[in-house]
């Protein structure tokens, strides 16, 4: 009895830290939202000196999972829960990796654009789906985790949509406007597989739950 209590007192601290997790690479969103609008290189670069410590608390819950693993030897539903904490690690840091690629175009953009309001209406659905993600994780939700794989589909909506109109721009300018396009396409392409990320751990918490592989995606 007692190695258990020990063994789900390590589980609930691997969950609160993936929570964490989830909630420091939101704010990362919150504020690249931010900078992008109003291109702002300053806040742009401090994202960037952000990203070692999104990076330090994925090597951090990898090597608790492992110490939980050679310590405790779970199974079955246990094994699922500290397995799919390292699956959700891997994949808020590549969703924290597009807050830095985005953040390079900021500051390298000399002058000030006129495509602010198009990036704009990514994070709406964004921002929407880290909520639905924390809350489902914290709660145990699955039917909300499923949520966010419909408001992945807006976001591939927009992407489709706003890709036609650069790439137009594009075969239509031979000068700084068709640069501009080309370059903006990076950034709208960095959103988009933000959202195919989230997808990815709506996924992992319907595994987690119901012991069910699915695709959402």
């Amino acid at each position: 009895m007692r190695e258990r209590i020990k063994f789900e007192t390590a589980l609930l601290q691997l969950h609160e830290e993936v929570a964490q997790m989830i909630a420091d690479v939101s704010a990362q969103y919150v504020q690249i939202r931010k900078a992008l609008f109003e291109m702002d290189r300053t806040l742009a670069e401090s994202l960037i000196a952000k990203d070692e410590a999104i990076n330090q608390k994925e090597r951090s819950i990898n090597e608790f999972v492992i110490s939980i693993i050679i310590k405790e030897s779970p199974v079955a539903s246990d094994l699922r829960a500290v397995i799919t904490a390292m699956k959700i690690a891997s994949d808020l840091e590549r969703i924290a990796d597009y807050v830095c690629n985005i953040s390079k175009y900021i500051i390298h953009t000399k002058v000030k654009t006129d495509l602010e309001n198009m990036f704009d209406t990514f994070f709406e659905p964004l921002i929407s789906m880290f909520e639905r993600i924390a809350q489902a994780y914290a709660e145990e939700n699955v039917e909300l985790a499923l949520e966010v794989a419909h408001q992945d589909e807006e976001l591939d909506d927009l992407f489709d949509l706003n890709v036609k109109s650069l790439i137009n721009t594009a075969k239509d300018y031979n000068d700084s406007k068709a640069e501009e396009a080309a370059r903006a396409l990076f950034v709208i392409k960095n959103l988009e597989r933000a959202g195919d990320h989230l997808t990815n751990i709506s996924e992992s918490i319907v595994f987690l739950h119901k012991a069910k592989r699915i695709t959402l995606n």
